[in-house]
């Protein structure tokens, strides 16, 4: 059995729209071709998915996802019906879920980008991050938000010890018993250059 579920961020502000939905396109990305390219001319693999929540799971009905291959997706912020705004083209593979037991894989390294970006990572006891450093800080003092709590409350604060260039970071997490299962959250840190740089993921205790 193969587990596939897809978790974004409504369009902002809110207020603005009245009758918000979301389409899934989940394409395959063929041997030598681009996620934008795939995303384009490719026949979706899911042409029906339309939901009104914020996170889609792969039906077991429809064409089922090969763990050799590379899928590319993105949402659409429909309103009324009309797209009003649409995600980045993420691409993710497939794994199998292991027997109870067995060693769970961790948790892949996600990019912090300057850009507000709608997808969200998954993290464990540790987030994993990978950050170019291209102002050859020392270290950054990050925070860590709640996004669905009133008032956006600090959870979390540390500092981060950097080299020159791409960085492999791990933010741990398993003695902070303010995170919560599933819940949205945003870390954020800004370089001597001024520069804001943030990623939003969950909690999966599992991972």
């Amino acid at each position: 059995m193969r587990r596939c579920t897809r978790t974004w961020l409504p369009p902002t502000p809110v207020g603005l729209f009245n009758d918000l939905a979301y389409a899934l396109i989940v394409v395959e990305v063929l041997p030598g071709q681009g996620k934008a390219d795939a995303i384009q001319q490719n026949i979706s693999l899911n042409s029906s998915a339309y939901t009104k929540s914020l996170f889609w799971n792969y039906p077991a009905s429809t064409r089922s996802l090969d763990t050799g291959k590379v899928y590319a997706w993105r949402v659409v912020a429909m309103n009324s019906g009309k797209a009003v705004a649409m995600s980045d083209i993420w691409t993710f593979k497939v794994a199998t879920v292991k027997p109870a037991g067995t060693v769970v894989p961790e948790t892949p390294y996600v990019e912090v980008k300057r850009a507000q970006d709608a997808a969200i990572a998954t993290a464990g006891n540790v987030l994993r991050i990978t950050y170019e450093n291209a102002a050859a800080d020392t270290a950054v003092k990050y925070t860590i938000t709640s996004l669905e709590d009133a008032g956006n409350p600090v959870v979390q604060e540390g500092e981060l010890h950097l080299k020159y260039g791409v960085n492999l970071l791990q933010v741990p997490l398993r003695q902070n018993k303010k995170l919560q299962q599933n819940k949205v959250y945003q870390l954020r840190f800004t370089s001597s250059r001024n520069e804001n740089w943030t990623v939003k993921f969950s909690v999966n205790r599992q991972s």
